[in-house]
């Protein structure tokens, strides 16, 4: 009798009323709930164009995590391109037949069709009467592909499995200790696997919540930080971890810092405020 397929929860570490991301503004945060994104994820894959790839454009981390989610729901195959020139993506679309695009800021240049997501209409009700029911995700689909950054050449697909990064997210959690009390704020974009990884798929796995903002200067990072309760973690490059110490701020506490890696100078650091 042929094996019935592993289907994993769209959301493993579901818990309806916590909190998920935290988006808006550091004078007036919204939380959004685990049932308040399940519910929008759905509303958003009802009103995607019929397309079997969506080339996942979205700057904001809440946008791309509701695309990614509605594409997951939909069966479509998200793409994540290496970066957001007009060049780099229709190059890639050439690839993929029938890909569509999602973004919720427009990109110069770039002559493809969009589909266009406001990120503060969809997270204007975080408070849904009722959730849907979870998708349940087969573990062998092919649930986006990364690209290379084509520095060496033309950018190189890498596809994954719903299974596997599932897995990898709770063979990390693990590992590090990731719970569900933990808040993240990433300075990385979702759409490599570093931030995808740890700022994705970690906070649907583990019930952790997570930052819709990216923040680049050290003062929106130490905002960012402030937007979010204790325990906080931060994921970020070795780059802003710099730029940070040397701002001199006053930060709030932080429980864990992630870092990628990159040559650092030897010269030791006098004193540090993270």
């Amino acid at each position: 009798m042929p094996k019935t397929p592993e289907r994993l929860p769209l959301l493993p570490g579901f818990a309806p009323h916590r909190t998920l991301f935290v988006t808006g503004s550091a004078t007036a945060p919204l939380a959004v709930s685990h049932r308040a994104f399940l519910a929008q994820a759905a509303a958003l894959a009802r009103a995607l164009p019929h397309a079997p790839y969506l080339l996942n454009l979205c700057s904001d981390r809440y946008a791309f995590a509701l695309a990614f989610a509605a594409g997951l729901i939909r069966g479509a195959v998200s793409l994540f391109p290496p970066n957001r020139l007009a060049a780099t993506i229709e190059d890639i679309a050439r690839d993929y037949p029938g890909a569509r695009c999602v973004t919720d800021t427009p990109v110069p240049g770039l002559a493809l069709p969009c589909f266009t997501l406001d990120a503060a209409v969809i997270a204007s009700d975080p408070t849904p009467a009722e959730a849907p029911a979870m998708p349940m995700i087969p573990a062998e689909r092919e649930s986006f592909i990364a690209f290379t950054s084509g520095s060496t050449g033309r950018p190189r697909p890498h596809p994954k499995h719903w299974g596997d990064l599932v897995g990898c997210a709770r063979a990390a959690a693990r590992r590090f200790g990731f719970g569900p009390a933990l808040g993240f704020v990433a300075t990385v974009p979702p759409q490599h696997m570093y931030g995808l990884e740890l700022s994705i798929l970690v906070p649907f796995v583990t019930g952790a919540q997570v930052a819709a903002s990216r923040p680049f200067f050290p003062d929106d990072i130490r905002a960012a930080l402030a937007m979010m309760p204790p325990p906080r973690a931060l994921v970020t490059t070795p780059v802003h971890l710099r730029a940070c110490l040397d701002a001199d701020l006053d930060w709030p506490a932080l429980d864990l810092v992630i870092s990628a890696t990159a040559p650092l100078p030897t010269a030791p650091v006098a004193s540090t405020h993270l």
